[in-house]
């Protein structure tokens, strides 16, 4: 009995706590609950149900939900805590077996005022606001619990943003799962998490780990997917000044570890980063596009502060910079930051640099990809373009402020252009390569340098240049630079071409085929050191447009040794210069102007600057060299041959008052010989010079063109001999010239413009004696400041001045043989449209006859000429009075002349009313009287009629052959003159000037045929 009693009671109190358990507490505990909830929130909440289990001790709340209003902000199907009572006795510890939401729904809102409802869910609470929390420097234990099981299952999360007159921005968390195992401080055990996310309707985020909370220690491995910025930037709109579009994505996996429990220290493994197809748009127009930018297997440790990136990759980057006239570059105003707080976080940020423990990193691989970023400055009106970038770079290093770079290459092409200064630049598939480059504070290595560009143009308008260089190649090998020292083994420009045309001068310079090799390059402190400069075979030309002259030079071998600078002194061992050519040709220039006006310039008085550089260069030897010249702009082109030139100059030294010798002896064409023996002062030529040179045995007939040139006859024989010595003491010549010309026999006449006119074979006979032999002492003097102060060419500027003073200009001559003034007999006057020699002509036309007579060598030409106004208007006038006077015949009464005329002007003028021009005749005199003016009115008749006469050329032509011949008849039937003296012209001149009086048929000299 007493058993069974037991077991009623057992039973009882089972059934009853079984129905407090399952009923009552849930009746209970339900009000309890929303009373709660409500009491201490500022939105309604309601709950659907709740049960309990008292043998489980599991409680699960269903349908939770806290509105505001008509809207949920939160909601959750199902909340579930499953107590582990026995576990929390046995262990000491509160212990849950299983802790879930099931779709939950969160609804996060953001208010004008930048404030969430979240925050306004809570009611306040004033012993809350007032209690201050107690400082304490002891460390408190956490509480003891362990979960075994935490899940929240297909939680959803929206995100909205109210803004002002604007759509309210929205971002949506579809499906939120996180999964924790064995969470909580007992035992310090780490916690399997995993947590999954969809955003949008895009991107996912997947997370899985493990995490410890008390010390933290949290690990796993992050994976973002599909990221699309373009959703999440209007969150911001105030913020950003652009756009995305929706193409642009952000690909982001990693693994992490992060640990408290010594001090902070934070792992991130195998880091890949990818972002694609960024395309930031600025009003309308793409501002940046990136098409891919990637990080591979970045890994990074912390507080050891190491960086390792495998490779970093940009590819196809075209960015557009724009500084507008307010200096404001568009990018820096794609984002409004506060500048405050810009410069409060660089301050923090500095003083944080200060404090921490510098960073190590290892970037194995770089490499940039069909990039092209343009600048374009308003204000200062230049722009920039760099496309087809291509860069890569090899194991980058950096600890500290130590830098090395294995390898780095770049590629590119630029475009330049300054409108202010008309400048433009640009260059073609540019390439730089770099090897094994380390950097610190104070020492800078570079092993190898290569700089190549196929192309480089230069167009600077302002100055009129073009320069252009093709297929440049600079090396430079093992460069070191340490506390300012800088060592160089090796510099090499390998064979460029380079053009330069200088439209302003008309000139322009090419280089082809140059090699410079500079080697052992050091810099200690201010001196610089050289072994040796090497400039080897390199072909050079300049051509002066302008003054058509060609300057060429090949197959040139320089060799500079041991060059020195310190302290503005030059120092040089040797130099040697081998094998050079060098041509110089004068093409053929353009006719001057007669009456072009010569410049004198005036001599300034200046005083020479005193300059601090000095120099010290060893002897220059020549080897070998050869000159070529030669002069087309003569009527017969000359050359000369300066060949087996050898010679050198000593030392020549600034400090010193020694004079730098010089020698030199070659050979002239095929059997001349040339030497040049002197002293100079290397410091002021002008100050000391004493200088021989000699030529001997040179044929003369080489010298036919200077001869044509300016004596206008060829030299069929001869020989020249030269000696000619040049001594110059403080800027005064004193020149002694022995020119000795033997057996020079004249040949054809040349033409030339500049050639003078004169009787050569009687000069050359009366110049040489009874050998045949010219004998000329030529002294010169003067001073080489005075800018008009020149040598001109020996030989012929001689014979031209010996002859000039015997002879005048010819008219000059023929006048003063009979005291008559030279103008009288250059011309012969005709009246317009006459061929009649009119009396006062006639005197002239006697004194040539008689000039003629006396000089039986000469001739006068005469050259046909007619005005082309005056002379046609004359025969015009005279056509039409023959043919007036006919018409005046067939008139019987009247005024017969005014009545032609008018019936002529009716018949040719038919669309004219001959009324309104006599009325445009009616005067009115100084009394008031009206009257008409008869007599200018028959005149404007008569002059309107005339004009329409026409004349051909061929009249005109004739009339002007017909001056020339009665001319022509005068001087030879009347004066009895030899017809081979006076010639006529074939060329007709045609007057055109109307200040002109008179047809003036023009007179010249010749030699008789």
């Amino acid at each position: 009995m007493k058993k069974n009693k037991l077991a009623l009671i057992l039973s009882s109190i089972l059934i009853i706590y079984s129905i407090l358990g399952f009923v009552a507490v849930p009746k209970i505990v339900k009000p309890i609950i929303l009373d709660n909830i409500n009491a201490n929130i500022t939105q309604k909440a309601s709950l659907g149900k709740v049960s309990f289990n008292p043998f489980l001790l599991t409680v699960t709340l269903e349908k939770l939900k806290i509105q505001d209003k008509e809207d949920t902000t939160f909601s959750i199907d199902s909340l579930i805590v499953d107590f582990n009572l026995f576990r929390t006795i046995s262990e000491k510890h509160l212990a849950f077996q299983d802790l879930q939401l099931i779709n939950p729904y969160v609804h996060i809102i953001e208010n004008e005022d930048n404030s969430f409802n979240l925050e306004k869910l809570i009611k306040p609470s004033e012993k809350t606001a007032s209690k201050e929390e107690t400082k304490t420097d002891k460390k408190s234990e956490p509480i003891k619990f362990q979960i075994y099981k935490t899940a929240i299952q297909k939680a959803k999360i929206k995100f909205t943003k109210l803004q002002k007159d604007k759509k309210p921005f929205e971002a949506n968390i579809n499906e939120f799962n996180y999964i924790f195992y064995d969470m909580g401080t007992f035992r310090n055990i780490l916690a399997s998490h995993s947590l999954n996310i969809l955003l949008n309707k895009h991107t996912r985020l997947d997370i899985n780990g493990g995490l410890r909370i008390y010390p933290f220690h949290m690990y796993g491995n992050v994976k973002l997917s599909n990221l699309r910025p373009s959703e999440l930037l209007p969150y911001k709109e105030e913020l950003f000044n652009f756009k995305l579009t929706d193409e642009t994505n952000i690909d982001l996996d990693f693994g992490y570890n992060v640990d408290t429990k010594k001090e902070l220290d934070i792992k991130v493994n195998n880091l890949n980063f990818a972002l694609s197809n960024l395309n930031i748009m600025q009003n309308k127009h793409s501002t940046v596009y990136l098409k891919s930018l990637k990080i591979d297997d970045l890994n990074l440790s912390y507080p050891e502060n190491n960086l390792n990136i495998q490779a970093f990759t940009l590819d196809q980057l075209n960015t557009k910079i724009i500084k507008d006239e307010k200096e404001v570059i568009n990018l820096t105003k794609l984002v409004n930051l506060d500048e405050e707080k810009v410069v409060e976080k660089e301050e923090k940020t500095k003083a944080e640099e200060k404090a921490s423990k510098p960073w190590k990193v290892n970037l194995n691989k770089i490499y940039v990809d069909n990039t092209k970023v343009s600048f374009d400055d308003k204000k200062a009106l230049f722009s920039t373009i760099l496309k087809d970038i291509n860069l890569q770079g090899k194991s980058l290093k950096v600890k500290n402020k130590d830098i090395t770079l294995k390898e780095f290459s770049l590629k590119n092409s630029l475009d330049f252009k300054d409108s202010k200064n008309n400048l433009e630049i640009t260059t073609l598939n540019n390439s730089f390569l770099a090897k094994n480059i380390s950097s610190d504070t104070i020492n800078n290595q570079v092993n190898y340098l290569d700089l190549k560009s196929q192309e480089i143009k230069v167009s600077d308008k302002k100055s009129k240049t073009d320069i252009t260089a093709n297929n440049i190649n600079l090396n430079v090998n093992e460069l070191k630079n340490e506390n300012e020292d800088l060592d160089v083994t090796k510099i090499s420009l390998n064979r460029p071409t380079i053009f330069i045309n200088d439209k302003k001068t008309n000139r322009e310079i090419s280089i082809n085929e140059i090699l410079i090799d500079i080697n052992n390059i050091k810099k200690v402190a201010s001196k610089i050191t050289v072994d040796n400069v090497k400039v080897n075979e390199p072909d050079f030309s300049f051509k002066d447009n302008k003054e058509k002259t060609n300057i060429k030079a090949k197959d040139i071998d320089i060799l500079v040794n041991k060059v020195t600078y310190n302290n503005n002194e030059l120092e040089i061992i040797s130099s040697s210069i081998n094998k050079p050519f060098v041509a110089v040709t004068l093409e053929k220039q353009a006719k001057k102007k007669e009456d072009e006006k010569k410049v004198v310039a005036k001599k300034k008085n200046t005083k020479k600057e005193e300059s601090d550089f000095s120099f010290n260069i060893g002897p220059v030897k020549i080897k070998n060299a050869q000159m070529a010249f030669q002069d087309k702009n003569l009527p017969i082109p000359f050359k000369a041959n300066i060949s087996k030139l050898n010679g050198d100059f000593s030392r020549l030294n600034s400090s010193s008052s020694k004079p730098t010798k010089l020698q030199l002896e070659g050979k002239v064409n095929k059997y001349g010989y040339t030497k040049i023996t002197g002293t100079v002062d290397i410091t002021d030529i002008k100050l000391l010079t004493d200088t021989t040179i000699l030529f001997k045995n040179i044929a003369i007939k080489d010298f036919s063109p200077y001869s044509g040139k300016f004596l206008g006859r060829e030299i069929d024989s001869g020989k020249l001999n030269l000696d000619l010595k040049y001594n110059i003491r403080k800027s005064d010549l004193k020149a002694k010239n022995s020119i000795i010309i033997s057996d020079i026999r004249l040949g054809e006449k040349v033409q030339s413009e500049e050639a003078a006119n004169l009787p050569l074979d009687l000069a050359i006979a009366l110049l040489e004696n009874s050998d045949g032999v010219i004998e000329l002492e030529i002294p010169i003097s003067g001073n080489v400041d005075d800018p008009q102060f020149a040598i001109a060419p020996i030989v012929w500027k001689v014979f031209r001045n010996i002859i000039a003073k015997a002879i005048s200009s010819p008219f000059t001559l023929l006048a003063s043989v009979l005291g008559i003034e030279a103008d009288k007999i250059k011309s012969i006057d005709f009246k317009y449209g006459d061929t009649a020699i009119i009396e006062s002509e006639k005197e002239a036309l006697d004194n040539i006859a008689k000039i003629l007579q006396k000089k039986r060598r000469l001739a006068i030409n005469v050259t046909p000429s007619y005005h082309q106004i005056y002379d046609t208007s004359a025969i015009q006038d005279k056509k039409f009075e023959a043919f007036l006077e006919k018409r005046m015949k067939k008139i019987v009464k009247g005024d017969e002349y005014k009545k032609a005329l008018e019936e002529l002007f009716e018949e040719t003028f038919k669309d004219k009313d001959l009324d309104a021009i006599e009325k445009s005749f009616e005067k009115t005199d100084k009394e008031g009287k009206k009257y008409f003016d008869d007599k200018g009115y028959v005149q404007n008749l008569r002059k309107t009629l005339a004009s329409l006469q026409e004349v051909s050329t061929e009249e005109l032509e004739n009339l002007a052959k017909e001056r020339t011949q009665n001319i022509l008849d005068y001087l030879i039937k009347e004066k009895k003159i030899d017809k081979n003296a006076v010639v006529i012209d074939e060329k007709i001149k045609v007057q055109t000037d109307k200040k002109d009086k008179w047809a003036k048929s023009k007179l010249n000299v010749s030699v008789k045929r």
